[in-house]
C-alpha cells in the first residue's frame, strides 16, 4: 500500500496539467475544463459559477501550467464570459478550485487561502485527479505565505462546495462619442456614468460600454468594476476597473473577427468632464481613458 501511495505522489510531481474539482454544472463542462470556441482564438477555463475566464496571452497559459492538449473545442454559448477577471500573467494566482503543487505538497485553492491535502485518499475523495495539478505560481505563494495555517482538507470536505452564489453584474448602459476625449452624444450618458461611479465606489459589480462611433466602423471599450474580492481579479483593491477594447464594423469581412485587447486600470475618478479611468494597462500600452459626460459639450 505504501508503494502505491509513493507511486501516486511521484506522478503528481511529474505530470503537469490543468485543474478540476468535484463540482460540475449540468449546463456545461466540469470546473477547470479548458474551452476554445471554434469561432474565436481565445482559450477559456470554466470556473465555479459556470463562467468562462479567458487567457490574454500564451505566456499566461503556459506559465500557469496549462496544456494545449487539454483544450476542447466547444461553443461558449452556454456560458457567461467574465469581463472583470482574466488570466493575464504567469505570476498571478490560479483560480479558486485549482489543485496546486508546492514542492510535492498538494493544496486546494479556496477563497480563504490554500488548503493542504494530507493524503492521497483525501485528494481522491474530493475529486482530485493527477493530470489536473498545476505548479504553484508567485501569486499562489503570496497567498500561502499570508495565511499558512488553514485546517487541512478532510475526506469529502464541505469546503469543496464553497461557491453557492453568483454575483450578478449590473449593466449601467452605454456612452457614445465620436472619438477619444470628445463629448458624449446623448444626455442619457450621465445616468449611465452615475450608475457606474456609484457601483465603483461601493465595490459592487457593474458594467459600462464606451463607444467611439465612426461612419461604418468604431470601437467598443467595455468597462467592469472588479469583483469585490480581488484575490482572483487583476486589481489591487476592491473597486478597481478592468475590461477590454474591441473594434466593430457595420460590414465586417466574412470569417474575420475583431480581437479583444484586455486592460486593467489603477483607479477611477470623476469630475465635470466625466469619468477618468487612470493608468489602464493594455497588452502593449498604458493610458488614461476619459468616459465623457454630456455636459462636457459646453466646456
Amino acid at each position: 500500500m505504501k508503494r502505491i501511495i509513493l507511486l501516486a505522489l511521484l506522478l503528481i510531481l511529474l505530470v503537469p496539467g490543468h485543474f478540476v474539482s468535484a463540482n460540475t454544472y449540468p449546463a456545461g463542462e466540469p470546473i477547470g475544463t479548458l474551452i476554445k470556441d471554434p469561432d474565436e482564438q481565445t482559450i477559456y477555463v470554466v470556473t465555479e459559477t459556470n463562467v468562462l475566464v479567458g487567457f490574454t496571452s500564451w505566456d499566461a497559459f503556459t506559465g500557469l501550467g496549462y496544456q494545449l492538449q487539454n483544450v476542447i473545442n466547444e461553443s461558449r454559448a452556454a456560458y457567461r464570459v467574465s469581463t472583470s477577471y482574466y488570466l493575464s500573467s504567469p505570476s498571478q494566482a490560479h483560480p479558486w478550485s485549482s489543485w496546486i503543487n508546492n514542492k510535492g505538497t498538494i493544496y486546494y485553492s479556496h477563497p480563504s487561502g490554500l488548503i493542504g491535502i494530507p493524503s492521497w485518499q483525501v485528494f481522491l475523495s474530493n475529486g482530485g485527479q493527477v493530470k489536473y495539478i498545476l505548479p504553484i505560481s508567485k501569486g499562489d505563494q503570496d497567498i500561502l505565505d499570508s495565511n499558512p495555517n488553514l485546517p487541512v482538507m478532510a475526506e469529502n470536505d464541505s469546503r469543496m462546495s464553497w461557491n453557492t452564489t453568483v454575483e450578478v453584474q449590473k449593466n449601467c448602459g452605454q456612452v457614445v462619442t465620436h472619438g477619444e476625449n470628445m463629448p458624449a452624444l446623448d444626455p442619457a450618458a450621465q445616468q449611465a456614468e452615475d450608475c457606474f461611479w456609484t457601483n465603483f465606489q461601493s465595490g459592487t459589480a457593474a458594467g459600462l460600454t464606451l463607444t467611439y462611433m465612426g461612419v461604418d466602423t468604431g470601437t467598443n471599450i467595455n468597462f467592469s468594476t472588479s469583483i469585490v474580492n480581488c484575490i482572483q481579479a487583476p486589481c489591487n483593491a476592491p473597486g478597481s476597473v478592468t475590461g477590454y477594447s474591441q473594434g466593430y464594423s457595420a460590414n465586417p469581412p466574412v470569417g474575420v473577427g475583431f480581437p479583444k485587447d484586455y486592460f486593467a486600470c489603477s483607479t477611477l475618478t470623476k469630475d465635470s468632464s466625466g469619468l477618468h479611468a487612470l493608468q489602464c494597462k493594455f497588452k502593449d500600452s498604458t493610458k488614461d481613458i476619459l468616459i465623457p459626460s454630456y455636459a462636457a459639450q459646453s466646456n
